[in-house]
């Protein structure tokens, strides 16, 4: 089958992960935005949540300005892959549910192939 759009093709790899880098990053600034505001966090330490939360927000804020956009695909990788897991045990940890994650992942994982796209601190060599 024909692609009714051939041309909009051209632009794919440049205007096709701004707005999955922006999405991503918005959903990390407001996680960590979350357990900055969290008044209980279960059976882990004030400190430890807001050290997991200024993370996440260091992540987001990379993604959101395309700066180190393949690093921060990894750290958003490993950031989804440790709210997986403690999703059951620490729900102050990961406060949606686990198939947000596991877009978070996965988004996190087509950055790392596809790049910053257009609007970006990295450019590609």
């Amino acid at each position: 089958m024909l692609n009714p759009f051939p041309e909009l093709l051209s632009f794919a790899f440049l205007l096709g992960p701004l707005p999955l880098r922006l999405v991503v990053g918005a959903f990390l600034i407001t996680v960590s935005v979350s357990h900055f505001r969290a008044k209980s966090h279960g059976t882990l330490s004030r400190s430890r949540v807001v050290l997991w939360g200024g993370f996440e927000f260091l992540v987001g804020a990379l993604f959101i300005l395309g700066a180190y956009t393949q690093v921060a695909a990894l750290a958003g990788i490993a950031a989804s892959l440790v709210a997986l897991y403690f999703s059951k045990m620490t729900p102050a940890l990961a406060p949606y549910g686990r198939w947000a994650y596991v877009f978070l992942g996965m988004a996190s994982l087509s950055l790392l192939f596809l790049g910053a796209g257009a609007f970006a601190f990295d450019l590609p060599l």
